[in-house]
């Protein structure tokens, strides 16, 4: 019963968020919510191996965190219409494109993704190999991916390759933006090269171990793409919505959720069990895991912020500023009545354990308040700000991931978010470079 109201509930709580915050899918406060939905559908095809009934004290502050997040979103929201007047320049518009330039510009750029992809592969190798990995892309891809999750050494890549991995990321968020714009909205000359920027993308976070980072760039692509045509009023909301815009995002994320399964060879997992069940573990579980732990009572974290913020405090161990102990590796693998939950808590886990109950309440509102903050001058800027387009794309899938983990807080506060900074702001300035005033 508790569950089918939190389920309830949070469908309702996702559509007052989209009618109170600009009417669009992008908005913060559907990415956040909805995936919530999926998730909670998913546990209850487990409703009696998980005995999927979440706690009152569990519904409760998940119920809780969805409606401040709504608030707030629209609190921003109000104010961005109420004091925004100012009449914003296009500079697709008010400019022409500079085609030759901006061949050059995706050509550079991929480019850089091949011989970035080079480098950080053989620093990979190099790494696995001292571990007693092999040396195919099938060996090195699977276990630098489990080296980096389950080891207690410090794995991570350095100097040059560090580096490079960190920029590569930038950089493949922009393709989002220059695919979403010339290949998914307006089938520009330059489709073919946005088409082979956006693929090589792909490719080179495939080939860091990271299926999920590879579904976050196809997401803020999505996205980019979501907003543009709100901006251009040919989407104008859900009671108007082309079937197309139901069909084509469905058959993009059952190809993505298969191709996630099927990698598992390529990344050296196990792939000896249930694909529905394989799939739960990663949708439905978390919310299980959290429901579970949040019962039995969250154990405080040693460090202020220690979860929330684990890759900011690996930056300041390796500097000394810090004792060993701050880091925190993955979470411990979690199983109930020998069904095995995977080892994911939603953003809940990491937010209680740091701040209290009253604490993740107040960083789910300063949540909601940044990404609302980045939505609203994305609508009104994508056409000439590239730089907080591809930023709102990046955090829009953190922020999409909540069911699953802390990723909002743990990769804003990185410092590979700074090194994803470094290309998208010269980019942007080569951007706007590249067109000619008419």
């Amino acid at each position: 019963m508790n569950t089918a109201f939190l389920l309830l509930s949070t469908c309702a709580i996702a559509f007052l968020g989209y009618f109170l915050t600009g009417r669009s899918i992008a908005s913060p406060s559907v990415l956040f919510i909805v995936p919530f939905v999926f998730a909670i559908i998913d546990g209850l095809f487990y409703y009696k191996e998980w005995l999927f009934n979440i706690h009152i004290e569990t519904m409760s502050i998940v119920l809780i965190c969805m409606v401040v997040f709504v608030l707030s979103s629209c609190v921003v929201h109000g104010f961005s219409n109420f004091f925004t007047r100012r009449k914003v320049i296009n500079i697709e518009s008010n400019f022409i494109k500079n085609e030759a330039a901006e061949r050059k510009l995706y050509i550079s750029m991929i480019v850089f993704q091949f011989v970035s992809l080079i480098i950080c592969f053989v620093a990979e190798r190099n790494i696995v190999s001292s571990y007693g990995y092999g040396g195919s892309i099938s060996d090195v891809i699977g276990g630098y991916n489990d080296l980096l999750k389950f080891s207690d050494s410090d794995v991570a890549l350095t100097g040059i390759p560090a580096l490079l991995q960190g920029l590569m990321i930038g950089v493949s968020y922009i393709s989002a933006y220059f695919f979403a714009r010339d290949f998914l909205y307006r089938k520009d000359r330059n489709k073919n090269l946005a088409v082979a920027f956006f693929v090589v993308s792909i490719l080179c976070l495939v080939v860091n171990g990271s299926r999920t980072g590879a579904f976050g760039l196809c997401l803020a692509a999505f996205v980019m793409y979501l907003i543009r045509k709100k901006k251009d009023n040919s989407f104008s909301g859900l009671l108007n919505l082309n079937i197309k815009y139901i069909i084509y995002p469905l058959a993009g994320i059952l190809l993505v959720v298969v191709l996630f399964y099927l990698s598992l060879a390529w990344l050296g997992r196990d792939k000896e069990s249930d694909f529905l069940y394989y799939i739960s573990v990663y949708l439905g579980a978390p919310l299980r895991n959290f429901d579970l732990t949040f019962y039995d009572g969250i154990p405080r974290s040693q460090y202020f912020g220690q979860f929330s913020f684990k890759y900011l405090y690996l930056t300041i161990v390796r500097f000394g500023l810090a004792p060993q102990d701050a880091l925190v590796g993955a979470y411990p693998f979690n199983s109930f009545h020998g069904y095995w939950l995977g080892n994911v808590y939603t953003i809940f886990y990491s937010l209680i354990a740091d701040f209290g109950t009253a604490g993740c309440i107040l960083a789910v509102v300063l949540m909601a308040i940044i990404s609302q903050i980045l939505y609203e001058i994305t609508v009104r800027t994508i056409n000439d700000s590239l730089l907080i387009s591809v930023v709102y794309g990046y955090l829009s899938f953190h922020l999409f991931m909540s069911f699953f983990s802390c990723n909002f807080y743990q990769n804003l506060t990185s410092m590979s978010f700074v090194k994803f900074l470094i290309p998208v702001i010269l980019i942007s300035y080569l951007y706007r470079s590249s067109f000619k005033r008419i």
